[in-house]
């Protein structure tokens, strides 16, 4: 699937356990005879126990952000969603948002605001640019799985 005209689709997670304290997971290299063990909590490990635990069913938040510094933060965040339950993986969650409408009422405001660094360097107020769909940052949030 082509990615030049989607937003950039991040997918985070709280990591939760049933167990007080530190998960540990333990690595068995046969070649060598030895076992060892190491925090649960390093990316691998969780990506690694994420694949093998693969859930449909989940509940979810989704956000969509500009991240443009220039802009004001009470105005860089396009769209909350409200906690979901849902099996949808997250690019099905891209295509259930009007992105359109949102950006429309973004790039509105968008304009206005000047690009500080333009700005310094011409000597005179340089506005932004209308953001593209593709400069956008979307987050997905997995609260829970089931």
């Amino acid at each position: 699937m082509p990615t030049g005209d989607f937003p950039q689709i991040v997918h985070s997670n709280y990591l939760t356990t049933s167990f007080p304290g530190i998960n540990y997971v333990e690595t068995v290299v046969p070649s060598q005879n030895i076992a060892y063990r190491e925090p649960a909590t390093t990316y691998t490990n969780i990506k690694s126990m994420r694949e093998q635990t693969m859930v449909s069913r989940r509940i979810v938040q989704v956000f969509v952000a500009d991240t443009d510094e220039d802009i004001p933060m009470e105005r860089a965040l396009l769209w909350e969603g409200k906690p979901k339950f849902t099996d949808l993986t997250d690019q099905e969650l891209y295509f259930e948002l009007n992105l359109k409408s949102l950006l429309d009422a973004h790039n509105e405001h968008r304009v206005t605001c000047l690009d500080k660094e333009a700005s310094k360097t011409t000597g005179r107020d340089v506005h932004l640019e209308p953001v593209k769909i593709r400069d956008l940052k979307m987050v997905v949030v997995e609260i829970a799985k089931f």
